[in-house]
């Protein structure tokens, strides 16, 4: 029984999550994510589907960051007409980062239609709109971790907790034809051991072939008490000048954890009690779909909370939705915590705040999370002492720090150590989700720890497993 597995997505680079899985009996879409980066990397959101969505029996979310299902609302409307299926905690998330992703489509529209005018160009089109978001919603179906779901057609899928985000899934999926069975693996994105909030990832099984992401399979991260540390001092220095210190955090994930060490940090008398704001209505909602999935928390989170002493609610801390209350926030210079989406400074909130404040020497611009190549905060991390933001010229003369211990990711290690097993156990190996050198940083470390040789597949290549 030959299965095929498209890499339409995550393959030569790290982001736009897709893999098309064709078995004797379905057609299963692992992901559909956006790509992300560069204007030539993001421009590839708008191409055709190298396959027919029309074709797609069934969608599988590994979980809700936009480089693994931000793309869901344009394979509706472009034709799909199947289910989408996610674990109960994902499902929640994609609701609020979907709806917040076709705003920002159908804004940035609007705006550069505007400029368009202006130029007399013609206008341009959103890549979707919030009812093909709601209409993803519609037909998405949450089930819990660990509870064999039948997709029909001889294909099975489980969910297990892959340790990355609130919800967050390495996918188990299980082929049975004319008498043969195999097993798949997809790791979707890997977490860390030891994290705050949520469970540790469990360690797949047995299988035929897995798929491993290697965002950072040429690196290790630095420790988590150091990182702490660089926050501290970081957040210590800027407040106590007087300044802003700004936070891009991405608003699912990140931002809950930031929020959760700030508290940290704030309860051991190691920062002042100084105001917090979470600038951004998605990390709002997404704060919210937390409060909603205590199952995902690991025991000291739960711990918190019933003991009443949540990271998401203290004194300090302020959550802002309202445009007002942002704006209001810029022409406040008393000294505070900001921490605003997009965690790459790609759009949002912390456009603006970078504006009103990076060119301050009392500032700090805390940088918590992967920057990719292409993006304004990568810009920033590498150096650059001016950028253009909203068609203005912006001096960096903020303290700049880039705090490497927060990665939602495992390193090197942590992947190789999760993959190891099936490895030996003579599993094929597909190493996808990184940059190139990441990406052959891995396969080296696991041709040497495992003896695989495992693939590196290009964008668009077909593999059969």
């Amino acid at each position: 029984m030959a299965i095929d597995i498209g890499f339409h997505g995550a393959a030569g680079g790290v982001t736009g999550s897709c893999y098309l899985v064709h078995t004797p009996g379905k057609r299963v879409l692992v992901d559909c994510g956006f790509f992300q980066g560069s204007q030539r990397i993001e421009e590839m959101n708008a191409q055709p589907f190298p396959f027919d969505p029309r074709d797609v029996d069934v969608v599988v979310f590994t979980h809700a960051h936009m480089d693994h299902c931000g793309r869901a609302p344009l394979l509706t409307k472009r034709g799909y007409r199947g289910r989408f299926v996610a674990t109960s905690a994902t499902r929640d998330m994609c609701e609020v980062m979907l709806a917040d992703s076709a705003r920002i489509q159908e804004s940035d529209a609007a705006t550069e239609n505007r400029y368009r005018k202006k130029e007399g160009e013609p206008d341009v089109e959103p890549l979707y709109s919030e009812e093909d978001a709601k209409e993803v919603m519609k037909r998405t179906d949450g089930v819990p971790y660990d509870t064999e779901v039948d997709l029909g057609g001889g294909v099975t899928l489980t969910f297990r907790d892959s340790g990355h985000i609130l919800g967050a899934a390495f996918v188990e999926l299980v082929v049975v034809a004319n008498g043969a069975k195999k097993r798949i693996t997809f790791s979707g994105d890997l977490g860390n051991h030891g994290k705050a909030i949520i469970r540790d990832p469990e360690a797949p099984g047995g299988c035929d072939a897995i798929l491993i992401e290697s965002t950072y399979g040429d690196r290790a991260h630095k420790d988590q008490e150091s990182t702490l540390e660089e926050l501290a001092k970081a957040v210590n220095e800027s407040l106590l000048r007087g300044g802003i210190v700004l936070i891009p955090a991405f608003a699912l994930g990140r931002t809950q954890e930031i929020l959760y060490h700030l508290s940290q940090l704030r309860d051991a008398n190691k920062i002042p009690r100084a105001p917090v704001y979470v600038d951004s209505p998605l990390a709002v909602g997404a704060t919210d779909v937390f409060r909603k999935h205590p199952e995902c928390f690991d025991e000291e989170m739960n711990a918190l909370m019933a003991a009443h002493h949540s990271p998401f609610e203290y004194p300090e801390l302020h959550f802002v939705r309202a445009v007002e209350e942002s704006i209001a926030l810029n022409e406040d210079n008393a000294p505070k915590i900001v921490v605003a989406g997009s965690g790459m400074c790609t759009s949002g909130r912390i456009l603006h705040h970078i504006r009103h404040h990076a060119w301050k020497k009392n500032a700090a611009l805390l940088f918590c999370g992967y920057q990719g190549r292409g993006t304004l905060g990568r810009m920033i991390v590498d150096g650059a002492r001016k950028v253009r933001i909203m068609r203005q010229d912006v001096v960096i003369a903020a303290n700049v720090v880039t705090l490497g211990g927060f990665s939602a990711h495992a390193d090197q290690a942590g992947l190789a150590d999760w993959v190891g097993a099936p490895a030996k156990g003579g599993a094929k190996v597909f190493v996808t989700h990184g940059e190139p050198e990441a990406a052959q940083g891995l396969r080296r470390v696991l041709a040497d720890r495992t003896g695989t040789d495992a693939v590196v597949p290009a964008l668009n290549e077909v593999h059969s497993v």
